[in-house]
């Protein structure tokens, strides 16, 4: 056997490890070949099955788009502006599509002014205050292993209308600090249930497949 056919034979049996390291394959346990074998099929087909709902979902939107550029046509008017949340259905009631577009916000540096308003509002309501809303609102500013802070808990806050000049004025801060910085657009699709009538989801989502 020559010498390049040898290297070639050698390369052929070198798996690169996690750190990026070439280790001969007779070194790596059968198990961890099965699992490599196991784990690339399926990502294979999970980019397979996400290629096909990307399609799905613009084929989706360039549908309906185009049916309400019919509509519009209908009434001599000319569509413009943002793209609004959208509700069809078949004929029959039995099946329903609905396109909702929801803007996605992070929150600018008013956030740590609201927050150390309403931390002050904590310290003057110290005594006889209801330690269920204490909770709330500092469980609010809490952040997820990823350092996030939760947008649903922060806006919760706005719901307690609170009689408190500092509370007022923490609202105003977190209403200020909130920056839309884009819209994402959902898909949804539902069919009626025949025994109790009502609309489900036709799962798109593996989590819940």
């Amino acid at each position: 056997m020559s010498e390049q056919a040898t290297q070639m034979s050698e390369q052929e049996v070198m798996w690169k490890d996690g750190k990026g390291r070439l280790v001969p394959i007779s070194a790596i346990k059968t198990e961890h070949q099965i699992e490599d074998g196991l784990v690339r099929t399926v990502a294979i087909k999970a980019a397979e099955l996400s290629q096909l709902l990307t399609e799905f979902k613009s084929t989706v939107l360039e549908e309906t788009e185009g049916f309400k550029d019919l509509l519009a046509g209908e009434y001599g008017i000319k569509r413009g502006g943002k793209k609004g949340n959208m509700t069809l259905t078949s004929y029959d009631q039995s099946l329903k599509l609905e396109i909702q577009n929801t803007d996605r916000i992070v929150f600018g540096p008013e956030l740590e002014v609201a927050q150390q308003l309403i931390d002050e509002c904590i310290k003057r309501w110290s005594v006889g205050a209801n330690d269920h809303l204490k909770v709330i609102v500092q469980s609010a500013f809490e952040t997820d292993r990823k350092g996030n802070l939760s947008v649903a808990k922060i806006m919760g806050l706005r719901k307690h209308d609170l009689d408190d000049p500092d509370w007022r004025k923490a609202m105003g801060a977190i209403a200020d600090a909130i920056r839309p910085y884009e819209t994402a657009t959902y898909v949804r699709v539902y069919q009626r249930n025949e025994r109790t009538g009502a609309f489900e989801p036709i799962t798109l989502d593996l989590a819940k497949a």
